[in-house]
């Protein structure tokens, strides 16, 4: 019976946790949306005066624009394309390229414990 107390203990933890960290999640993303509608209000007023950088003053730094430069990740379809690209009439290299990198991407096996609310 020790054992059962202890892992219905360690249920409900694990339950209040998930239930923290889900309110929790809901108020960054609301508070994500906002700072998101202030970037770009900000940015914008930023580049409409030409600004760069704003001194905040009283030691708390300053806030730059800059552009970043991002790559989109490689796809399927987007490696599928640039192998058509390079390799016009050969299929069976196309294939056996596209085959062999998408077979050997290093793979990770994360264990987890998911909640799954019933329908009741």
């Amino acid at each position: 019976m020790d054992h059962n107390t202890e892992l219905i203990g360690t249920v409900r933890g694990w339950l209040e946790l998930d239930d923290k960290i889900k309110t929790l999640q809901q108020e960054l993303k609301v508070l994500r949306q906002q700072k998101k509608a202030a970037t770009e209000a900000l940015t914008g007023a930023m580049q409409k005066k030409d600004i760069g950088v704003v001194n905040l003053g009283d030691g708390k730094g300053s806030l730059r624009r800059r552009d970043r430069i991002q790559k989109s990740s490689i796809t399927k379809k987007y490696l599928e394309t640039c192998l058509q690209q390079l390799f016009h009439e050969d299929t069976v290299q196309q294939e056996r390229i596209r085959n062999h990198i998408m077979d050997n991407r290093p793979q990770t096996i994360k264990e987890e414990v998911q909640r799954k609310k019933s329908n009741k």
